[in-house]
């Protein structure tokens, strides 16, 4: 198991954003990824990780942006004002031009009871980068969920991802079988809750 202190003076004398990004993430996850890609052990401390994590966000590290929306999205207890501060820092990371920050940020306002703002930031990911939120966009047209339901864009996102195989397997099977039923005429019943995760 790796010494806390080690990953801690590595961040500390190098100064570089991405030392830091991954002291935050090794003391956030257990687990020390050195800048050569090899794995250590190390004992977690959330307090320190954030801290870590902050430091890196504010040099301009929009891993350790990411890394801060997500951590306060899963923060026990999911309310309202860790939701909040996973939209802030997911919204500097999308600044930054961090396209997979528009998905994080859609999971989060839908967990918020705001699904217009949750198929708006689907809309901007899908321009910016398409391939991490075309399966949900596409799930938001048949669902209705945030805008008015659509099966025809759904279908056109839904062959893109097919046709084009720019996505994960999982993804492509999932949207290869959705497309399916939607070229039967079979509406899935939507739960846009859980089917956007």
């Amino acid at each position: 198991m790796m010494d806390i202190q080690k990953i801690v003076d590595i961040a500390t004398t190098s100064g570089n954003a991405e030392d830091m990004w991954r002291c935050g993430y090794a003391l956030l996850h257990g687990e020390f990824i050195s800048a050569s890609g090899v794995s250590h052990k190390c004992r977690r401390n959330v307090r320190k990780a954030v801290e870590w994590l902050e430091k890196a966000a504010n040099a301009g590290c929009s891993g350790a942006m990411i890394e801060l929306g997500c951590h306060y999205f899963y923060q026990k207890p999911q309310n309202r004002e860790n939701l909040l501060r996973s939209l802030y820092w997911d919204e500097l990371a999308w600044n930054s031009g961090e396209a997979s920050a528009a998905q994080n940020m859609a999971v989060t306002y839908m967990h918020l009871g705001m699904p217009e703002k949750c198929h708006d930031w689907l809309k901007r990911g899908y321009k910016k980068c398409r391939w991490p939120v075309a399966l949900s966009l596409a799930k938001t047209y048949v669902c209705g969920y945030g805008t008015k339901r659509d099966i025809s864009k759904a279908k056109r996102i839904l062959k893109w991802i097919v046709e084009t195989r720019e996505t994960c397997p999982d993804d492509i099977s999932r949207a290869r079988r959705y497309l399916e039923k939607l070229e039967c005429g079979k509406i899935p019943k939507c739960d846009c809750a859980k089917s956007l995760m």
